[in-house]
C-alpha cells in the first residue's frame, strides 16, 4: 500500500510521496474499460456457474439416493484441486487448441471444415475455462447447505400439493441461498486475482484487471502496478460485502 504512493522512476522507484499514480489511474479511460471487462466477465461467469453448479448440487444431494455414490460424486468434483491451478489450464491447450483434440474431432466428423480458432485464445474459450475451473465453488457450498435442509419441511411442502419443481423453487433454493452466495463470493476473489487465465487460455488480448496489476509489475512500474492493486482490493471487498448483505449471511452463520 506505501509503495502505491512513491515516485516511480525508468529503474524502479524511490520514497518520495505522490498521489499521481492514483490520479493517472482514476482519471484514466483504459483503467475503467478494464474495470468494465472485468465485472463483465464475473457477472458471466457467475451465472453460468450458478446454473451448472446448482444442477449439480441438487442432482447430487436430493436425486442420488446412495450415500456412497453421492460421496463419491463429490469426491470426485474436488479432484482437480489436487493438480496445479496452472497445470490444469495448460491442460487446455492440447484438447483446445488448433490441433487439439476438440477441433480434430469436429474436422473429422465433417461438422467443421477446418480447425477453429474459438477454443483457444479467445475470449468465449477465457470464459468458458474460469467457469470450468471454479463452478466447484458454488457446486460445495450449495450441496452442503441443500444435504442440511429438514426433510420434515420438504414432505410438508408436498403434502401441501406442490411439485417437485415448486418445491425445489419456494423451499430448497432460497433455504440454499447462504451457500450459493458463499460460492458467489470464493468466485469473485479468486476471478478478481485471476492474473493467469486470461494470459494462457485467452492469450493476453482481453486482460482482465490483475493481469493489468501484473504486466505493470513485470516492466518495473511498482508504484503504479500498487497502486492499481490497491484498488481491486477495495472493489473486491465492495462486491464481497455487497453478496454478504444480499444474503444476510450474518444471521445463518
Amino acid at each position: 500500500m506505501l509503495f502505491s504512493f512513491w515516485t516511480g522512476t525508468s529503474v524502479g522507484m524511490h520514497s518520495e510521496l505522490t498521489t499521481s499514480n492514483y490520479t493517472n489511474i482514476l482519471t484514466g479511460r483504459t483503467f475503467w474499460e478494464t474495470v468494465r471487462w472485468t465485472l463483465q466477465v464475473l457477472a458471466i461467469v457467475l451465472a453460468c456457474s450458478t446454473i451448472i453448479g446448482v444442477l449439480v448440487a441438487y442432482f447430487a444431494a436430493r436425486v442420488v439416493a446412495i450415500e456412497w455414490v453421492r460421496t463419491a460424486l463429490v469426491f470426485l468434483l474436488f479432484v482437480p484441486f489436487v493438480v496445479s491451478y496452472v497445470i490444469r489450464m495448460i491442460t487446455w491447450i492440447p484438447l483446445f487448441g488448433r490441433a487439439g483434440l476438440l477441433n480434430t474431432a469436429l474436422t473429422e466428423a465433417n461438422i467443421l471444415d477446418e480447425p477453429s480458432d474459438l477454443f483457444l485464445y479467445t475470449s468465449p474459450s477465457m470464459v468458458t475455462a474460469l467457469i470450468f475451473l471454479y463452478v466447484a465453488f458454488i457446486i460445495g457450498p450449495t450441496f452442503f447447505k441443500l444435504r442440511q435442509l429438514d426433510e420434515d419441511l420438504l414432505r410438508a411442502a408436498q403434502n401441501l400439493g406442490a411439485s417437485p419443481f415448486k418445491t425445489f423453487w419456494s423451499v430448497e433454493l432460497p433455504l440454499a441461498r447462504p451457500g450459493i452466495v458463499v460460492g458467489w463470493i470464493f468466485v469473485s476473489v479468486m476471478i478478481l486475482s485471476d492474473f493467469a487465465t486470461e494470459r494462457i487460455i485467452g492469450g493476453g488480448l482481453s486482460p482482465l484487471l490483475a493481469g493489468t496489476v501484473w504486466r505493470r509489475a513485470e516492466v518495473l512500474l511498482w508504484p503504479q502496478a500498487s497502486a492499481q492493486a490497491a484498488v481491486l482490493v477495495v472493489i473486491t471487498l465492495a462486491i464481497a460485502a455487497g453478496l454478504l448483505r444480499f444474503a444476510q449471511l450474518e444471521r445463518d452463520l
